[in-house]
């Protein structure tokens, strides 16, 4: 045998364990990449349900609010703002998780239960008039931000499905 046809046929062989090597290698990569991907969805599971469920408690707590505040279970509108930086604490507590739509949806929280405490504050003062001007009185303004807290209640569950989901 020539030489120099060992060393073409050696050659090619270098070149295709090469290319084999080239193509396991990127399919070890998309492999490791999802299983990163797995491993992080498991890893924040726990805190994005945590999340819920401080979201789910402090909806429910301002559905509540005007019931405790109307029998004087309550003193005043400063345990409603107490909880809420109870409730912005414990979110943020939490870190980062990925989840923009839950947390744009935990400042409407804090904000609301705000416009809750100044329409609360408004039935002990001398100024009746409505937070929000498309409100004829000012008890209708309240219903409707209870309203608004029991509805977003009930929507939380879809909300965070695709957070928790398993898929």
């Amino acid at each position: 045998m020539n030489l120099n046809y060992i060393a073409v046929i050696v050659s090619i062989l270098s070149a295709v364990i090469a290319v084999v090597a080239i193509v396991r290698a990127r399919e070890a990569n998309r492999i490791a990449t999802d299983a990163n991907k797995i491993t992080k969805h498991y890893n924040l599971r726990p805190m994005r349900l945590d999340s819920c469920n401080l979201l789910k408690e402090f909806a429910h707590y301002c559905t509540t609010y005007r019931t405790k505040f109307l029998q004087k279970m309550v003193s005043g509108t400063n345990e409603l703002m107490d909880h809420r930086d109870d409730f912005k604490e414990g979110f943020e507590a939490l870190g980062p998780l990925g989840m923009t739509e839950v947390e744009a949806k935990a400042k409407e929280f804090m904000n609301k239960a705000v416009q809750l405490q100044r329409a609360l504050d408004r039935t002990r003062g001398n100024d009746p008039k409505p937070v929000d001007s498309k409100y004829a009185s000012l008890d209708e303004n309240i219903d409707a931000i209870m309203d608004w807290f029991a509805l977003e209640e009930k929507a939380l569950p879809t909300l965070f499905e695709r957070y928790l989901s398993d898929a």
